[in-house]
């Protein structure tokens, strides 16, 4: 009798212990481990990078995408009379859109962004120092204050 309620109580640990395990493997599943959770861009992240971009680039300019290519980017001002603008276009430069940090290869041909950007003596044309990409309202009250 001893061995079966032992065998019992060992089935029965076992089991929940099982159990236990399973939803704790389920349990992470959901989580981020500490690694993806420090590479996990946040909305506040994005914001300090649009205050520090403000503060930090000599000018900005709204538009669309024209051409992008690995070493340069043409936009289409808003702005009625201003040409076509041609930016070079550094390899770590950081794109973000509302509040997220968004890939280089999201970006093409009217795309509505913001390029933030420097003027540099040793550069034919203004650096990219930054890309803030744009969502469908703001991109149309942009172009239409212009």
């Amino acid at each position: 009798m001893k061995k079966t309620w032992l065998l019992a109580g060992a089935s029965v640990l076992a089991l929940g212990f099982g159990c236990a395990m399973e939803g704790r493997e389920r349990r992470a599943d959901r989580e981020m481990r500490p690694e993806e959770r420090a590479e996990a861009p946040r909305a506040e992240q994005v914001e300090e990078v649009r205050e520090e971009l403000q503060e930090i680039a000599q000018g900005s300019q709204p538009g669309r995408i024209v051409e992008i290519e690995e070493d340069r980017m043409l936009m289409d001002p808003f702005e009625e009379e201003a040409g076509i603008a041609h930016f070079h276009l550094p390899p770590q430069v950081p794109i973000f859109g509302t509040d997220r940090f968004i890939s280089r290869d999201e970006l093409e041909p009217g795309t509505p962004v913001n390029v933030y950007f420097d003027i540099r003596e040793d550069q034919d044309r203004p650096v990219i120092v930054g890309i803030e990409v744009l969502t469908p309202n703001e991109a149309r009250r942009l172009d239409e204050e212009m």
